[in-house]
Order: structure tokens, then sequence, then C-alpha cells
């Protein structure tokens, strides 16, 4: 077993009409089958699955990704992370990552028809690089 750790702070004294001072850190324990680290250059307007469940492959457990654009794409080219429903095929993007943006993203993997979490490079030309790493909590 690992210990997953994030942290979030926000500190500012004109961004808002009062000055705010936000920090929640959050300790996981990440175990099980469902790992991995890895970073995969993506071709240019495509995607690429970087996380499937079936009901079969019996993943009852909830998922953490951290997820980071390493790509050179212009700000107008992000990185969208998808969410998709293996039985119904409904899909939900809820991440667009722009250059050097990150994320941190529970995911609930006990869905009976599986899940699948996909990647998708929006640039027409240029390739996309993407370091994630997901685990199961434990």
């Amino acid at each position: 077993m690992a210990t997953l750790t994030s942290k979030i702070t926000i500190t500012s004294t004109n961004t808002f009409p009062s000055p705010i001072n936000f920090s929640l850190t959050a300790n996981e324990t990440v175990a099980g089958n469902h790992s991995s680290f890895q970073t995969n250059v993506i071709a240019a307007d495509t995607f690429e699955t970087i996380f499937a469940s079936t009901g079969a492959s019996g993943n009852t457990g909830v998922l953490y990704f951290y997820l980071e654009s390493k790509s050179t794409n212009s700000a107008v080219d992000p990185i969208v992370i998808s969410v998709v429903d293996v039985l119904s095929t409904d899909e939900l993007d809820v991440i667009r990552l722009y250059p050097s943006d990150f994320a941190y993203l529970p995911v609930s993997a006990n869905a009976a028809s599986g899940i699948q979490i996909k990647a998708t490079n929006t640039a027409a030309t240029t390739p996309a690089v993407l370091s994630y790493f997901y685990g199961e909590k434990g």
C-alpha cells in the first residue's frame, strides 16, 4: 500500500472582495490491482483510453487520478479528459488541461458495466504529452 497526499492552498488579499486563505490536505491509502504511472504522447486530433474497467474485471472501488499536461500545445488546444460509462456509452468531458496544468480527480469505478477514462488531444497538428498516475483506494 502507498499513501497519496493531495494538498491545495489558495491565498489572496486582492482577488476576492475579502482576503482569503484556504488550505486543505487529504491523505488516502492507495492499493489494489488498478494502478499505473505513465507519460504518453497522444497524436494530434486523437484520443487514448488511459483506464478501462468492465464489470467482469471487478473494480469496485474509488480510483484517484493525477493528470498533468506536459504539452507545448497552444492555450487553445487542451487535452480533454472524459469519463465514459461502458454500458450506456455516455461520455462526459470533465477536465481541460492546458500546457503545464494538472488535476486531481477521484472517480467511482464501481459501475457494474465499467468505465473508461479517455484523454483527447484537441490540437489538429501537434502531439500532446500527458503524464498520469492512478491508484485504487485501499
